[in-house]
């Protein structure tokens, strides 16, 4: 977790204890700035999860597995899970290898987060946001370094 940041948990209780004037004041702002640091973390790890999925449908895909099999046995799983069990085997690494370990170290704070965010339209701490946004992107893109698609 980082520093000054409140546990999803706890946060995720401050929302559901809020009143219904405070909830509809941060959904509001949330819905009037899709620029701020929620979105582009919401958005970060979406990317991520779906091109993980994308890059493991391919995998499978590779080995034999026709291609609606192949979503349909990865399109529930969660995006850690996705990236340690098929995606880094697929490209025949490690997380310990393919990322710096602070990054990938923040990414299961980052999905939590954006789990939040999408169901509850809440605000995070700025720096919170530009921190996990940077550990998802630096997977993202190490991702798609290795897979070959961008150089």
């Amino acid at each position: 977790m980082l520093e000054n940041q409140i546990p999803v948990d706890k946060l995720r209780d401050l929302y559901v204890k809020g009143n219904l004037r405070q909830r509809y004041d941060i959904a509001a702002q949330v819905a009037g700035d899709p620029d701020t640091g929620p979105a582009k973390l919401v958005a970060a790890v979406a990317a991520l999860e779906g091109f993980a999925r994308a890059v493991a449908v391919k995998h499978l895909v590779d080995e034999g597995v026709p291609p609606d099999e192949a979503y349909a046995g990865l399109k529930r799983e969660k995006p850690i899970d996705l990236v340690e069990t098929h995606v880094l085997p697929a490209l025949g690494t490690s997380a310990n290898e393919a990322f710096e370990r602070e990054k990938w170290e923040l990414l299961p704070e980052a999905v939590k987060f954006r789990n939040l965010l999408v169901h509850e339209a809440t605000y995070l701490h700025g720096g919170t946001c530009r921190e996990l946004v940077s550990a998802t992107l630096h997977v993202f893109e190490k991702i798609a370094e290795l897979s070959g698609v961008k150089p």
